[in-house]
């Protein structure tokens, strides 16, 4: 009888270790399976909306507007698509290729840097600027978004930094975006004057024009940018110009609030 029960305990014991060593196996093989890669897409671009100080509304048309706020640009097959809406003064644009050798593996490196300046009315002073990420692809809007707040006499930039690796290349996008507050210019006068200091005539705008003419007579011009600021006190910025410096830099208000710089090119006759 002993030993009949000695022998089912032994089946029974070899049962059971069997069992645990087939559930062993099979949380092993489980743990082993490789999950899926998922790449960050690429940043390409940016999209930018200025909402309200008092009740958050949007200020700007909203992306996929022709007048909307943005900029991309991507390179596909050796060609770039490059798109940008409304606004946008002073972008610069540096790109090199370099190659480093990271973790031991020669890598190809393509950096691109894009630096903007948005100018805004003092009207704007207190809103809120967000800046959107625009992806490659089907350059769709980022969920998330970085944000300052407009204040007059402050410069604010927000950066952007997106790294893709792909099998030994690498591709590094940085955007800066700059917001300056300007007062707003209300009214550009031009007084032609004659080589002995008399004034020959006076011009008075209150838009951008690109080629002003001048009297035969004119032997150099004065420009008076009449400004108003966050008060509502206005003053005067004078400039001299003559043949050999003929091109007047004027940031007249635009849509939006918005400041478009606009060049006048004074053609001395």
């Amino acid at each position: 009888m002993k030993k009949l029960l000695s022998l089912v305990v032994l089946i029974v014991g070899i049962f059971l270790l069997s069992g645990c060593e087939l559930k062993k196996d099979t949380s092993i093989d489980l743990d082993n399976e490789t999950p899926p890669i998922e790449i960050e897409p690429l940043m390409v671009g940016f999209y930018i909306q200025i909402q309200d100080k008092k009740d958050y509304t949007n200020l700007l048309p909203v992306y996929g507007n022709e007048e909307a706020v943005f900029y991309y640009s991507h390179r596909v097959d050796n060609t770039f698509n490059t798109a940008s809406g409304y606004g946008l003064n002073k972008m610069h644009v540096s790109v090199r290729s370099l190659e480093d050798t990271i973790n031991g593996v020669k890598t190809h490196i393509d950096e691109t840097e894009i630096e903007v300046t948005i100018l805004v009315s003092n009207e704007l002073d207190g809103s809120y600027m967000n800046v959107y990420p625009i992806y490659e692809g089907d350059y769709s809007l980022g969920e998330t978004f970085n944000g300052t707040m407009i204040q007059g006499g402050i410069s604010s930039t927000l950066t952007y930094k997106n790294e893709v690796k792909i099998d030994n290349k690498i591709v590094r996008k940085q955007f800066k975006i700059t917001v300056n507050v300007q007062n707003t210019l209300e009214q550009v006068e031009i007084i032609e004057m004659s080589s002995v200091e008399e004034v020959l005539k006076r011009t008075v705008i209150t838009e951008p024009i690109n080629t002003y003419d001048t009297l035969a007579l004119t032997s150099y011009v004065i420009i008076k940018e009449t400004f108003r600021d966050s008060q509502g006190s206005t003053y005067v910025k004078t400039s001299i110009y003559d043949k050999y410096n003929r091109n007047a830099q004027l940031n007249f208000l635009g849509k939006f609030g918005l400041i478009k710089t606009e060049y006048l090119n004074i053609n001395f006759i």
